[in-house]
């Protein structure tokens, strides 16, 4: 009796431990890998939450871009790391669900180490097109792409990724044909569009919503099902009668390796929590046209991204982009 006693309390008192020591996390400055160079949405969601979540926790939260390989150097950085949760990955859902889909060692390596933190927010990609263009609205574009096959081009940011991704979608859901002309630099493409050399051209929606506010290029709707409140003025695809269930948002969250104890998780959960609740980051989110998600759990960041990679490969094999 009294030997399983002595084993209930020392059992009991690893267990206390163990919590205080989760109770002082962190006790020295965290990392958030940002799997792409400077300048990038990515980085700047990235450094935007680190500053308020080093202010929650009284510890400081440093922001290190690891590019390349289109984000399989940072990311795998992460998956190689201690799991003790002073290691962070901001990831997106863009070319890294891509990648899952595309590269067989992706399928093996990108997410199995990875354990979802909490969903920061989604953003909309956006259908634009130069301001000469006689179609004003949605259907009145994809009639005259119908009356005319093959006429017209749209530019994205290059075979495979997610902006064609969404182009071959609405493509495919429209019926119709137009000419996809990649791009290797998102600025080219809105120099473009701007100057007339290319038609139509999918975006991200901040990237081009000053030019749609100055008249020079032409906003026919975002990837989302719901008016994003950045621009509440710009319709969905899916306010037109002939596109359906166009919803292909780029979301953002936090991962970090998996075996991160629960307690630590939840700590740096909370912290990203408070930090969205914050007047400031939300204007700066909307600056960004990153709509905060409303439930930043780590279950709906896991929920998100399954969803999005099951859409994702189902366009893909359909349409089978080319090389």
């Amino acid at each position: 009796m009294w030997k399983q006693l002595n084993r209930i309390l020392v059992a009991a008192a690893a267990v206390l431990t163990l919590g205080l020591a989760h109770a002082d996390y962190p006790e020295r400055p965290v990392t958030i890998v940002v799997p792409y160079g400077p300048g990038g949405g990515t980085d700047l969601l990235a450094r935007l939450l680190a500053a308020e979540m080093s202010t929650q926790l009284g510890q400081k939260f440093i922001v290190e871009n690891v590019p390349g390989a289109g984000g399989v150097v940072g990311t795998r950085k992460v998956m190689e790391s201690k799991a003790d949760g002073y290691t962070l990955l901001l990831g997106s859902g863009s070319e890294l669900e891509l990648m899952q889909i595309t590269d067989p060692q992706a399928k093996l390596e990108r997410w199995t180490p990875l354990a979802p933190v909490g969903l920061i927010g989604t953003q909309p990609m956006i259908l634009v097109g130069r301001s000469t263009m006689p179609a004003r609205s949605t259907d009145a574009l994809i009639a005259a792409m119908r009356a005319d096959p093959g006429k017209y081009s749209y530019a994205s940011a290059g075979v495979g990724t997610q902006l064609h991704i969404l182009g071959e979608l609405i493509k495919s859901s429209a019926r119709v044909d137009m000419r996809h002309v990649p791009y290797k630099a998102a600025g080219q493409i809105l120099t473009d569009v701007v100057g007339g050399h290319v038609d139509l051209a999918v975006m991200v929606l901040p990237s081009v919503l000053p030019q749609i506010r100055s008249g020079q290029v032409i906003a026919y709707g975002i990837s989302d099902t719901q008016r994003s409140p950045a621009a509440p003025e710009i319709p969905t695809l899916d306010e037109s009668t002939t596109l359906h269930d166009i919803d292909m948002k780029i979301w953002y969250g936090l991962f970090s390796p998996a075996g991160v104890p629960a307690p630590i998780a939840d700590r740096i959960n909370g912290a990203m929590r408070a930090a969205l609740k914050q007047p400031a980051v939300k204007t700066k989110l909307l600056d960004m046209a990153v709509t905060a998600a409303p439930d930043p759990s780590a279950a709906r960041l896991m929920a998100i991204k399954q969803d999005g990679l099951a859409k994702i490969k189902t366009v893909f094999e359909a349409i089978k982009p080319e090389k």
